[in-house]
């Protein structure tokens, strides 16, 4: 009796063991890191919510620049990653780089941006293509800057 109650239960450890990797959940992880000049202002992830920078108009000076860092654990090698920035009220992208590799750091000009564009609500983001069409392109928002 005692046997046939051990075989039962390593039968069932065994048939879970095989059943959990088609059940189980994997989520993938992005995260990014904003710089003002030499000073962090923070380390983020996708399960970051509402990160918003407010800046002080008076304390830009003229070499004021945001630097991100941005990557994932989820690399795609036939994508390219679009680093951008937009005005909040009207949609349109008034910066953007092209990159082939994650982990590389974007330079944004605070007064360039504001200057040349007359906005001070800006969206930071990546949008990720797959240009082989085999996977939906992906759009992650960075970061909220207003400057006050």
């Amino acid at each position: 009796m005692l046997y046939s109650i051990h075989a039962t239960m390593k039968f069932f450890l065994l048939i879970g063991l095989i059943i959990f990797p088609f059940i189980g959940f994997c989520d993938t992880l992005d995260y990014w890191t904003i710089h003002l000049n030499e000073n962090e202002l923070g380390k983020y992830n996708s399960a970051s919510e509402n990160i918003e920078i407010v800046l002080k108009m008076d304390s830009i000076s003229d070499s004021d620049t945001i630097y991100i860092t941005y990557g994932n654990d989820h690399p795609c090698v036939r994508c390219e990653y679009y680093h951008a920035v937009k005005d909040i009220e009207s949609r349109i992208k008034i910066h953007v780089n092209r990159l082939h590799v994650l982990n590389k750091t974007v330079s944004y000009p605070l007064k360039k941006l504001i200057e040349f564009f007359g906005k001070k609500d800006f969206v930071f983001f990546v949008y990720e293509d797959d240009w082989t069409g085999k996977s939906n392109n992906v759009y992650t928002e960075l970061l909220k800057l207003k400057i006050e």
